[in-house]
């Protein structure tokens, strides 16, 4: 892989860490007990949630869990713009939905794996570790690129050619 770019090895990890997002959503990420009033037409039962199906509630904000599949496509998509050379991504974009991917996921990791009514599936932890292996790239990848150059430019890897000499 000596040939490859830091850039192009980052998209195509960061492909299949966002299949097994795609895959760890459709998991249970947990299940909890709850109870419905009568009035809403339930009683007290198990609930499962998935990444397709459930939400994170942090006060006033319901944030549903298909927003952690939205961001591992948004990094997905950011680092394969990042390895070809189309537009100017900073690096910083992506790392801030796998950073949101991570806060939301873990916060769900926390919730199920914390009280009697609650039992932790696989899919929550394996959505955290999808994205911690996106970050470890991004991470690598600053790490790897020369500080020479724009760094949105596809150009800045290759050596600048030397003037030609004029004679006098």
């Amino acid at each position: 892989m000596a040939g490859l770019s830091s850039r192009l090895i980052t998209a195509m990890g960061a492909t299949l860490a966002t299949l097994g997002v795609v895959g760890a959503a459709g998991l249970t990420w947990g299940e909890h007990a709850l109870a419905v009033p009568r009035a809403l037409g339930g009683g007290i039962g198990e609930f499962e949630t998935t990444g397709w199906a459930g939400r994170l509630i942090i006060g006033p904000f319901w944030l549903p869990n298909q927003l952690v599949v939205l961001a591992a496509g948004i990094v997905c998509w950011c680092s394969w713009l990042r390895a070809v050379g189309i537009g100017r991504i900073p690096v910083a974009l992506p790392i801030c939905f796998c950073l949101y991917g991570i806060g939301h996921a873990g916060v769900m990791v926390y919730l199920f794996s914390g009280g009697g009514a609650a039992t932790l599936g696989p899919g929550a932890p394996l959505t955290v570790l999808a994205f911690a292996a996106m970050l470890v790239l991004f991470g690598i990848e600053c790490l790897s690129v020369p500080r020479s150059g724009r760094s949105g430019s596809p150009e800045s890897n290759r050596p600048k050619p030397a003037r030609a000499r004029r004679g006098r």
